[in-house]
């Protein structure tokens, strides 16, 4: 038995896969510990390309989308680890990320799941990564772009650790025999609500969920939860289910109510247009000098700079193959409230990629041959 397993379940995000599983290798590196990818029949999914990037990593491609839950409930059942770690496919971790947190989820009285502070793709909290469990007032908050007061938790500070109620399914991690327990993810959800299901499980069968803000991890979200009117649906589907399935009167009347007014609701608000980034400074802090050189062919005036502050718009190109993931995520949160975007070298240097809202898809940018 592996002292840990770590699930990543794709579908369809390929370039952010390979960051993750770098990020992944690095954080897990020397550790008794197992990298598994269920892929659930992605149309740009190349097993061959990524065994050969990643020969210590174990790939599960399924014959069809099984979606979330299925997906993951058959992933972990392969899995061999003591704890298990759910992990989106557009998720960058610090090296030191499991050696920390490990002793945290030993030491947690009666631990049910464990989560930790999410970043966006430019260093933003994300406060999904610490919620309530939803009442039908809550999902009306969330939905109608008024903050997420009631949806969110904010009795716990956003690097503070702490008992919460419902962890976000992109990062959280258990105790493979406690999740079999509670009947693992419920798979008459196909796609979002699962994660609040589950939390809420846990919590139903006497345990106790954590969220550990001391330590964090980057979420480009994007990639594996487009902000679209198939979201909404989603998640207007997953909240009536979860209110018919655990709600008692008068919640369980207002159900059928429930998606009629949430479309309502969704329908008369106003998204907010997306900020087009304009980088007064292009900034590459690697030393790889040929990288540097077709760098140069997508932004002409790029510059080679250590990873430091900046008194101008800037977006930073950031080579993690030298410097490692948690120096620049560490950047990241600190310059959170900056006008800076960042880009990722790949591992295998042959695009650059990231995030600039939670909201939007991501960029991937592939370079030409030098």
């Amino acid at each position: 038995m592996k002292r840990f397993s770590v699930v990543v379940l794709h579908y369809n995000a390929p370039a952010f896969l390979e960051g993750a599983l770098h990020s992944l290798v690095r954080a897990t590196e020397g550790m008794d510990a197992e990298i598994i990818v269920a892929d659930n029949a992605s149309d740009r999914f190349d097993k061959d390309y990524f065994s050969g990037l990643f020969p210590g990593v174990t790939f599960l491609p399924f014959p069809e989308n099984y979606g979330f839950a299925k997906g993951n409930n058959l992933a972990v059942r392969e899995a061999s680890g003591e704890y298990v770690f759910l992990i989106n496919p557009d998720v960058l971790v610090p090296e030191d990320l499991f050696r920390r947190l490990l002793p945290k989820m030993e030491q947690a009285e009666a631990l049910g799941l464990a989560g930790i502070r999410l970043m966006d793709g430019r260093g933003r909290f994300l406060p999904e990564s610490k919620r309530r469990v939803p009442g039908f007032l809550s999902v009306l908050d969330r939905m109608g772009g008024t903050g997420g007061g009631r949806y969110y938790d904010t009795r716990l500070a956003e690097t503070e650790d702490g008992e919460t109620e419902i962890l976000v399914g992109a990062f959280m991690g258990f105790r493979k025999e406690d999740y079999e327990k509670v009947g693992g993810l419920d798979e008459s959800y196909f796609m979002y609500g699962e994660d609040i299901d589950l939390s809420f499980s846990f919590l139903r069968a006497g345990y106790r969920n954590y969220y550990f803000g001391s330590l964090g991890a980057l979420h480009f979200k994007g990639e594996s939860t487009p902000r679209n009117a198939r979201y909404r649906a989603h998640f207007i589907n997953a909240s009536v289910k979860f209110y018919r399935k655990y709600g008692k009167p008068p919640l369980t009347w207002l159900a059928p109510l429930g998606k009629p007014l949430l479309h309502l609701w969704h329908l008369l608000r106003k998204d907010t247009p997306l900020r087009q980034p304009l980088p007064e400074r292009y900034v590459y802090t690697g030393r790889d000098e040929a990288l540097l050189n077709r760098l140069r062919h997508l932004y002409p005036a790029v510059q080679t700079c250590q990873l430091a502050p900046m008194n101008k718009e800037t977006l930073y190109i950031t080579d993690p193959r030298e410097s490692g993931y948690a120096p620049v995520l560490d950047f990241m949160w600190k310059f959170r409230e900056h006008p800076y975007y960042y880009r990722f070298t790949a591992p295998s240097g042959r695009f650059i990629y990231g995030s600039d809202a939670a909201d939007a898809k991501g960029e991937i940018i592939y370079l030409n041959p030098s």
